[in-house]
């Protein structure tokens, strides 16, 4: 399970509307969630780590 992390100010995911649902984009990857804090979660990781986790693209909704 992914635990909760502090982001600094740099993590800014995208909003779009994709089918009349909101999407949220890690700004890195540009894989798409359904909650903010998953994108946070994925944008944070691909940032640091330069890479993405299994365990949070787990749950992308948009490829």
């Amino acid at each position: 399970m992914v635990k909760p992390l502090e982001y600094s100010d740099d993590i800014m995911v995208k909003k779009i509307l994709k089918d009349n649902k909101e999407v949220f984009l890690c700004e890195e990857c540009g894989l798409g969630y359904k909650d903010q804090g998953t994108a946070e979660k994925c944008e944070y990781h691909c940032k640091n780590y330069k890479s993405c986790s299994l365990e949070i693209t787990s749950n992308a909704i948009l490829k």
